[in-house]
């Protein structure tokens, strides 16, 4: 998994929280106006987690990779893949990306909208 974040509260946070996690492995953080592809693909994250409703747009232009964007309001995150998923803690976030994870990998090309 590879961070993309703006705040790097929210990239450590989050970091923290994959840390604990058995079946998740973090294999990059890149801050997002430092941002290329080919970095991107070095890191080869089986998911890339990008940070805020901006990210929708990144995660269009990652062909052959599976992405995620997630968006903090309040105490609540929503979690976009395709279908917005509604999180309220730090497990049923974890949850949510190991399911992403898990998932098969998207098809170039293929938009993920909220």
């Amino acid at each position: 998994m590879c961070i993309v974040y703006e705040h790097a509260l929210f990239a450590h946070g989050l970091k923290g929280l994959l840390e604990q996690q058995r079946t998740l492995r973090m294999v990059g953080m890149i801050e997002r106006p430092q941002l290329s592809l080919r970095e991107l693909h070095r890191y080869r994250p089986d998911v890339v987690v990008v940070e805020g409703d901006g990210g929708i747009a990144i995660l269009e232009s990652l062909e052959g990779l599976m992405g995620v964007a997630i968006s903090l309001r309040g105490e609540e995150a929503t979690v976009f893949t395709g279908v917005p998923i509604k999180v309220s803690g730090p497990e049923e976030l974890a949850h949510a990306l190991r399911a992403v994870a898990r998932a098969p990998r998207r098809q170039a090309g293929r938009r993920i909208a909220p």
